[in-house]
């Protein structure tokens, strides 16, 4: 399995940086446009993964406890909370599988 460089990342001019101290490089950023923006995004995403995986599946948790515990949901509300951790499990797959 591969590992990625541990969070929180930075950009610091033009560089990703990250370190207790934020001392350590991961990439130097070649001058383009939108290198900053794309920068920027990608540390965000980056930074935000992990807590992002972690709340959704506890949305699928507390959906699927929703559903079980009120019988009188009508079939299309129930259907609708079904599909929605039907698709909520399909990213957390597609983004587990991406670990490995």
């Amino acid at each position: 399995m591969f590992k990625h460089t541990p969070i929180p990342w930075k950009v610091e001019g033009f560089c990703i940086k990250f370190g207790e101290r934020f001392d350590s490089v991961i990439c130097e950023l070649k001058d383009s446009p939108n290198v900053f923006g794309n920068a920027h995004f990608i540390v965000t995403a980056c930074n935000c993964h992990d807590e992002l995986l972690r709340r959704l599946k506890v949305t699928n948790r507390a959906l699927q406890a929703a559903i079980d515990a009120i019988n009188l949901v009508t079939p299309g509300v129930r259907m609708t909370l079904e599909v929605i951790i039907k698709y909520n499990k399909q990213a957390i797959a597609k983004v587990e599988e991406r670990r490995v």
